[in-house]
């Protein structure tokens, strides 16, 4: 990670119990309801645990005359769905649940637009079984420019570099993306 990251231990271990006690495969796979429900809880967690503020911002959001909104660059509901789907064992570890936490705490600046660009949708009208992904976490924010605070503009032999922090991402977050652009075809 970027920076010696502090734990509010209160936050950090209630969620875990709560989840840990309450969350089963089952409950799970129930609904759709069910993995909004669960994973809006962990969103919530990961806001009152406080963000971890990088240094990069965006190139259109360094030009802004406003404050730049703040993005936590790896979805925290999105985290948990995919933790979920594809590795749930995290759930059981203590160290390692805790380590997505400070992995979803992580934001950027950017615009509000380009928020607004790198969201995905919650699928109400089909199965509910997977979000909509358009572009992976990886991929989704290369196209912005990156400025570090006090380095300036981050290039990349010659050109604008692709988003930073895209070593971060583990490779079951891209393996669920992947699953969900394939399930409603933007893969």
């Amino acid at each position: 990670m970027l920076q010696d990251i502090r734990r509010d231990m209160e936050v950090y271990e209630e969620t875990y119990i709560w989840l840990k006690s309450r969350l089963t495969d089952k409950k799970w796979k129930k609904s759709r309801k069910n993995r909004v429900f669960y994973s809006t809880h962990f969103y919530c967690s990961v806001r009152l645990a406080g963000m971890i503020t990088t240094p990069y911002m965006s190139l259109a959001a360094s030009n802004l005359k406003k404050e730049p909104t703040p993005d936590h660059c790896f979805s925290p509901r999105l985290v948990f769905r995919a933790m979920m789907d594809i590795c749930p064992e995290i759930l059981r570890d203590r160290e390692k649940f805790y380590n997505l936490i400070d992995f979803c705490r992580h934001t950027v600046k950017v615009t509000s637009a380009e928020n607004e660009k790198v969201k995905y949708d919650d699928d109400r009208n089909g199965t509910g079984l997977v979000p909509i992904v358009y572009t992976r976490t990886i991929d989704k924010y290369d196209d912005f420019g990156w400025i570090q605070k006090g380095v300036g503009m981050l290039k990349e032999n010659g050109v604008n570099s692709p988003f930073p922090l895209k070593h971060l991402v583990p490779d079951w977050l891209t393996v669920f993306e992947e699953k969900c652009m394939r399930h409603h075809g933007y893969l």
